[in-house]
């Protein structure tokens, strides 16, 4: 039941983690006293989409993955 969650809260990270990244990214760079241009922008945004995928839905399915390896294993000792 718990793994169902994990899974569930891994593609809801899926969905909403690229817009959260990229309006903390750019929060961050108007605070500390940056202008904010379209280059920039679309830079940003394009590099973030390239990674998106990696980070937001095979990382933590790997890691999923390697958990429910070792409670496997731990089962089979």
């Amino acid at each position: 039941m718990s793994s169902s969650y994990l899974r569930g809260l891994n593609m809801a990270a899926f969905f909403t983690a690229n817009k959260i990244i990229l309006f903390v990214t750019f929060t961050v760079y108007v605070l500390v006293g940056n202008k904010i241009s379209a280059s920039r922008v679309f830079v940003a945004v394009s590099l973030y989409s390239a990674v998106r995928l990696t980070v937001t839905l095979f990382f933590p399915a790997a890691i999923e993955k390697v958990s429910e390896s070792a409670i496997s294993i731990r089962r089979i000792k």
